[in-house]
């Protein structure tokens, strides 16, 4: 079970989830709906707090997160469900890798002690920016790559 601040979820749960969302037009080439978008975002929040409320190890988590994801993105966003999944996997995947390099960077160059910083929300939102800022940056590359890919040339968001 993971207790979630308000300020968690102000700096750190909004945020992801909408870039998360813009995530998924953005890597399944879907034309964007604002209300859909902002629906999806607020579906997106309500499920991960959800999820991280509740009594169950964090591997399970992700995979209902996901889960939710995917629904969200068939339902509302209108995404198909092979390109949800890839897309929602893909996406998940992404995250992982630069929460782990995050950890790397708070234990090994910082020398942070990991216990303390995740049981503050301030430090957990401070210690946890980078993560978020590799995530957007790599989803940015992916972006621009599957548009080169797709266009031959052109960059579009």
């Amino acid at each position: 079970m993971f207790e979630m601040s308000l300020l968690y979820l102000v700096g750190r749960v909004i945020p992801e989830s909408l870039f998360f969302v813009w995530a998924f037009y953005a890597l399944s080439q879907t034309k964007m709906k604002i209300k859909r978008y902002l629906l999806s975002a607020i579906i997106g929040v309500v499920v991960i707090c959800g999820v991280k409320l509740l009594p169950i190890d964090f591997g399970v988590h992700t995979l209902i997160s996901m889960t939710g994801y995917i629904i969200t993105n068939v339902l509302i966003n209108k995404i198909s469900i092979v390109k949800s999944i890839i897309v929602t996997l893909g996406v998940t995947i992404i995250e992982f890798i630069c929460e782990i390099m995050d950890l790397f960077i708070i234990q090994n160059i910082l020398h942070g002690n990991t216990e303390y910083i995740f049981s503050d929300s301030k430090l957990k939102i401070l210690y946890g920016a980078p993560s978020f800022i590799f995530f957007i940056l790599f989803v940015f590359v992916l972006r621009f790559l599957i548009n080169k890919v797709r266009n031959n040339s052109r960059f579009e968001f």
